[in-house]
């Protein structure tokens, strides 16, 4: 776990990678996370039990809640907006120094947990509490689940908390769809069905060792939208597209702008490729592009990110 990784990410250490895509898109470097979905919301309805969730703004019981989930990244420490259709539930992760474990700060409670992969899902495991940052005994930490998954696409959510003379003070279930995930990393988009277009960003994957570009699919639902965004047609550009501190780039000089970012040997590629007037070397990438399926040929299905990299993917 090094100090310059996202939170769960530096956790989970070689074990991220084996997690389910929707997983990685929630729980990744984004700065900005907005996911909507739906929760079954279950918990006893006597008056402490109803008192307690009230002091930890945690939401009431209530079957098939429309939700909105808002993560705000800087570093390692994560600020979780959960908007649940009978309450909102606010709580703020960051990793417990020195440990290889997190810590989830709910109202006055302090939770840590250590951070297991189970197949391709996160596995809580709960290992301290804490009150007004005194330590609670073991027996008063009743029963705590949760678990972070996937399902059809979806990232999902099992969550669970039962306690002593309180019995089940809350347990939600359900699933969410990332509708808007931004960062600081420029864009490339490309066509995930030509195979001159895989096999760049298979020279990307290989090269970028730093993790700068992420890579979205024309095909998919963030694809289009930067295409059609930046004046490209979303059904067949003439150009790949790269976006980079909100600005598009295209043809030759986005390819350039891409080697640069490789060290020097590249960056040096680059340059000589911008020394070519545009006028000449432009033309003769754009007929490349117009004519890429019959030279290189296509895939009958748009290319998915193998595991190590679906991070990276935006779609």
């Amino acid at each position: 776990m090094t100090s310059d990784q996202a939170l769960f990410p530096g956790l989970l250490d070689d074990h991220w990678h084996r997690l389910a895509p929707p997983v990685q898109r929630m729980h990744g470097d984004a700065k900005r996370v907005l996911a909507r979905g739906a929760a079954d919301v279950e918990g006893s309805m006597h008056l402490p039990a109803r008192c307690l969730r009230r002091l930890l703004g945690l939401p009431e019981p209530g079957p098939q809640q429309a939700l909105e989930v808002l993560i705000e990244r800087n570093g390692t420490r994560e600020t979780w907006t959960r908007r649940f259709a009978l309450g909102q539930m606010r709580s703020v992760l960051d990793r417990v120094t020195d440990t290889p474990l997190l810590r989830e700060q709910l109202g006055p409670i302090t939770l840590r947990f250590e951070l297991l992969r189970d197949d391709d899902v996160i596995d809580w495991q709960l290992r301290g509490a804490r009150i007004f940052g005194l330590p609670l005994p073991r027996a008063l930490f009743g029963e705590v689940l949760s678990r972070s998954g996937a399902r059809d696409g979806r990232y999902t959510f099992n969550i669970g908390t039962r306690l002593p003379l309180f019995g089940r003070l809350i347990a939600y279930r359900g699933w969410l769809e990332i509708v808007d995930a931004t960062d600081d990393a420029p864009v490339i988009v490309f066509d995930g069905v030509c195979l001159l277009c895989s096999r760049w960003v298979d020279f990307i994957l290989r090269h970028d060792r730093d993790g700068r570009f992420r890579l979205a699919a024309m095909q998919g639902k963030h694809g289009r939208s930067l295409l059609a965004a930046h004046g490209l047609s979303a059904d067949d550009p003439v150009s790949f597209l790269l976006v980079q501190d909100g600005c598009g780039y295209t043809d030759t000089d986005a390819i350039a702008r891409v080697l640069r970012e490789f060290g020097r040997g590249w960056m040096f590629v680059g340059g000589l490729l911008r020394a070519i007037p545009g006028f000449l070397r432009d033309p003769a990438y754009r007929w490349i592009a117009r004519h890429r399926y019959r030279l290189f040929g296509r895939r009958e299905q748009c290319r998915l990110p193998d595991p190590a990299h679906a991070a990276r993917f935006l779609d």
